[in-house]
């Protein structure tokens, strides 16, 4: 929902329009995120663990849903 707040690129609003969107980012941040954190383990063999807060993590997922979403809504051509 487009309101004073924000442009339509909330990924908070895309439930009410589009559940099957956000599910599809979703899945897509998951899954890219899983081969983010495996090409950064390669270029850090030295660390040993992957402990992130999860508060921080919550974050991460969050503000790659929302450029997900964002990349989206900019890219994709809706039909007349």
């Amino acid at each position: 929902m487009v309101n004073e707040h924000n442009n339509g690129n909330d990924p908070s609003d895309i439930p009410k329009g589009d559940p099957e969107l956000l599910e599809r980012v979703k899945m897509a941040v998951h899954d890219a995120e899983f081969y983010f954190w495996a090409e950064i383990i390669k270029h850090f063999p030295e660390i040993t663990t992957g402990d992130i807060d999860p508060w921080d993590q919550m974050l991460f997922d969050r503000a790659l849903e929302e450029r997900v979403y964002k990349w989206y809504i900019d890219n994709h051509r809706k039909e007349d």
